[in-house]
């Protein structure tokens, strides 16, 4: 999975691991996270937990995917061996895929491949998690945390009262720390330019308490650099770094010639939800423009 949705949700599941792992296995018990990097063609694993279930300790694999993918599930299983191959317990493996969007080509479970006399030779079973066929209540009931993250991605998910009761369970929950996450899936899944306002807003409440958690610092490298301009000047070149590399050295002159703090913050949210490198080369560059009226 690649682009905005990799940055969120990503963190969206690290930060509570055992709730994804209750969510799915409800008589699981969370281990920890182990290597996602496999040896074949230097596979790399959205997330790959140690749970004990029914006594027994095995592997949970787990998938985002946004856009569609005739060969998930191939996919899955090419994960799902390599995962059991270099497990030094050979633990058994399970994989799901979290889709972040309903499409056509979704693969249903199980793969099953047949042999031409028609002798059945492999079959492989998975699990697909739609967030969208969930209703708000019904990820709430559960009292985890880690999921309300997930509510915008709800059925009928995308709206302010829908955010409204993230950001409310998470402050309940005394999860501050996971605020600034809920900005960026909110941010993600919110169309209209009046509501992306209200989200500004709503969220710029919390400033002062976004600014201090690991979160915003991981994600926007917050005073790294000295004083206001250079860091938010730095807070951007470095977002697009991480998510954008091979375009970083070709606009980080012009990022440095903006001195707008207004529009840095402005662009700074611009790069972080930006789908592809053109719409962050598009972003820069009117910023640019927007900085010479100043």
């Amino acid at each position: 999975m690649t682009g905005p949705w990799d940055d969120a949700l990503k963190k969206v599941l690290g930060v509570n691991p055992e709730d994804f792992v209750h969510w799915l296995f409800r008589e699981a018990i969370y281990e920890g996270e182990v290597d996602r990097e496999l040896p074949l063609h230097t596979i790399h694993a959205d997330f790959l937990l140690a749970i004990v279930l029914n006594g027994i300790r095995c592997l949970l694999h787990i998938e985002f995917q946004r856009k569609p993918d005739t060969n998930m599930a191939e996919r899955l299983l090419e994960y799902n061996v390599q995962a059991t191959r270099n497990d030094a317990e050979h633990r058994p493996v399970y994989s799901c895929v979290i889709y972040l969007k309903p499409h056509e080509s979704m693969p249903i479970p199980p793969l099953i491949r047949t042999f031409p006399n028609g002798e059945e030779i492999l079959r492989f079973n998975f699990r697909n998690i739609k967030p969208w066929e969930y209703t708000v209540e019904e990820l709430t009931k559960e009292g985890l945390p880690g999921l309300l993250l997930f509510l915008p991605l709800t059925k009928d998910g995308a709206k302010r009262d829908t955010i409204e009761a993230m950001i409310t369970g998470l402050i309940a929950a005394e999860k501050q720390d996971m605020l600034y996450l809920g900005y960026m899936v909110a941010a993600l899944v919110l169309e209209k330019e009046a509501d992306l306002q209200w989200l500004k807003e709503r969220f710029a409440m919390f400033e002062d308490i976004l600014s201090d958690t690991w979160v915003y610092q991981d994600v926007f490298h917050k005073g790294e650099a000295k004083g206001e301009l250079l860091g938010s000047q730095r807070a951007v070149f470095n977002v697009i770094k991480v998510r954008f590399p091979d375009i970083a050295p070709l606009v980080q002159k012009q990022i440095d010639t903006i001195t707008n703090i207004d529009v840095l913050q402005s662009l700074l949210t611009t790069v972080s939800i930006a789908e592809n490198d053109i719409e962050v080369r598009q972003a820069v560059l009117a910023a640019t423009k927007t900085k010479r009226k100043d």
